[in-house]
């Protein structure tokens, strides 16, 4: 009975960890669809500066692009 119990208890800690990752991801998932829309409601100079900027990785002149190299 014990041993269910502690069972039951390290299951729902394990869960509960991954419900929280999960909402994470999704508050993320949240940020960029609305980054999206924003993008996409603009006009075409909007739209080409952030392709350009996404996908080919281009900065206006003198601008530094820091990146994290930390993995989060």
């Amino acid at each position: 009975m014990l041993v269910a119990y502690i069972s039951n208890q390290v299951s729902i800690s394990s869960r509960r960890a991954e419900l929280q990752t999960l909402s994470e991801q999704i508050e993320q998932q949240k940020t960029q669809n609305e980054e999206m829309k924003r993008i996409l409601s603009g006009d075409a100079d909007d739209v080409t500066e952030w392709v350009a900027r996404d996908s080919y990785n281009y900065a206006a002149p003198n601008e530094r692009i820091f990146v994290d190299v930390t993995g989060n």
